[in-house]
């Protein structure tokens, strides 16, 4: 898949008129079988972004790239995108197809300088024109506030948002929307192969939830969705079981954890096992240390992990 800012780039280029996009939900494949919702102001906006990632953004390397991808496309994502929503659907070999939908702010102008080294064409399918790259199928369509990416089976009503899937809509209601990322899945026979030999994996059904940063707290609250009532109770039970094992790792409670863990509540509710964790912000602050170092311990294996550009030929 394309580079955001190249699809971007070659978006923009094109001077065609693109149609008015729908709600993300209306743009959702008829098959698909997930959604994932990231809000991204609400993310960039939290204290423990804030925390956490501020100190990477101060760095060298961080500065160098997105001064580069100013240049480029006159784009930042923790500035210009709003939100990305992203749908699941069967792709080929088993991998699943994507529709994204990115909303915010994109400069035509600097994106333009981008789109002529793209090998993206514009074309009219399913009573959509969008622009399309036949090689990595792979079609993009673009307003000043609106990018939709999707592969040509679902371009056409992705941008018109005449896709629309009831029972995975149904099953996205039944969580927050309004908090910094949600996400509901039915899940597909191929992934419950995945999990093997477990004699419940039959029973699963879907899995759904959100993720709330205000207040400089966090929150979530997530519900797996299975078929009897006895499947959900035993499923319970065996996550009670982790949690008070968890409590008693000495380790976890000097990583800061143990708020997490002590409030941490897993439940059957009929058919479905609710989890759910709140933290407040003093709560969270305990296992911020560890946490950035984490992340620091992460992005110092992946620059060591990064080949050397080669030498340049005299």
């Amino acid at each position: 898949m394309f580079k955001l800012t190249s699809v971007l780039a070659v978006a923009a280029a094109m001077s065609f008129a693109a149609p008015a996009l729908a709600d993300d939900l209306k743009s959702a494949p008829a098959d698909a079988f997930a959604v994932v919702r990231v809000d991204v102001k609400a993310i960039t906006g939290s204290a423990l972004f804030k925390d956490l990632v501020t100190p990477f953004q101060n760095t060298p390397d961080y500065k160098k790239g997105m001064e580069e991808l100013q240049a480029k496309a006159g784009f930042d994502p923790f500035k210009d995108l709003s939100s990305v929503t992203i749908f699941l659907s069967p792709g080929k070999k088993g991998d699943p197809a994507p529709v994204i939908i990115a909303e915010g702010t994109f400069k035509a102008d600097k994106i333009i300088e981008l789109a002529k080294k793209e090998k993206l064409t514009e074309i009219t399918d399913g009573g959509a024109k969008f622009l399309y790259n036949a090689q990595e199928d792979m079609g993009v369509a673009i307003t000043n506030t609106r990018v939709v990416m999707a592969n040509k089976k679902y371009m056409a009503k992705a941008v018109k948002g005449t896709g629309g899937q009831a029972k995975l809509a149904g099953l996205a209601g039944k969580v927050n929307q309004g908090d910094a990322v949600w996400f509901a899945v039915n899940l597909p026979a191929e992934m419950k192969k995945q999990m093997g030999n477990n004699p419940m994996a039959n029973d699963l059904q879907s899995l759904r939830g959100s993720l709330s940063l205000a207040g400089g707290g966090l929150g979530l609250a997530m519900a797996v969705g299975t078929a009897t009532a006895k499947t959900a109770g035993t499923l319970a039970q065996m996550g009670q079981a982790q949690l008070a094992e968890a409590a008693k790792n000495p380790g976890l409670a000097q990583m800061g954890f143990a708020d997490a863990i002590n409030k941490a509540s897993i439940k059957a509710n009929g058919t479905d096992v609710a989890i759910n964790v709140a933290l407040s912000e003093a709560e969270l602050g305990k296992a911020k240390a560890m946490i950035g170092m984490m992340m620091m311990a992460g992005a110092a294996a992946g620059a060591k992990a990064a080949p050397e550009a080669a030498p340049a030929q005299k």
